[in-house]
């Protein structure tokens, strides 16, 4: 039978939700798989608005401007992405929270109406445990 966990527990659980857009590691991940992206895109000179188009540039040329525009480009997403959350007050990457009705056990996605058909109310899966009769 499910039920709510113990009180402490389903307080840290709410706590954690209400600060998760805060986290800066899926905004920083992102930033360094486009730096990195970004910065082997420079180097082999990929571009389709010339006539060849890969032309590679000088490990030089790549160290000198290369590297530091793939920097500033992984920074700037970084940091639209990091605003976006705080913006919006949620996390950008992640999925919808499940939900389920404790009278008649039916899940759903969270679409933010916690009334069931049954007249059960939907909660947040993650709060309930289950336990054995």
């Amino acid at each position: 039978m499910w039920k709510y966990k113990n009180e402490e527990e389903v307080k840290e659980i709410r706590q954690s939700k209400k600060n998760a857009y805060k986290k800066i590691w899926r905004p920083g991940i992102l930033a360094v798989l486009l730096f990195i992206v970004f910065a082997i895109q420079t180097k082999i000179g990929f571009s389709k608005y010339r006539i060849p188009s890969i032309s590679p540039i000088t490990w030089e040329e790549f160290i000198e401007e290369g590297l530091l525009s793939a920097f500033w480009f992984g920074l700037l997403t970084f940091f639209v992405i990091y605003a976006g959350q705080i913006v919006l007050k949620r996390r950008i990457f992640s999925g919808p929270e499940v939900l389920m009705c404790l009278k008649c056990n039916k899940y759903k996605n969270d679409d933010k109406i916690h009334r069931c058909d049954c007249g059960g109310e939907f909660v947040p899966l993650d709060e309930l445990e289950w336990v054995d009769e």
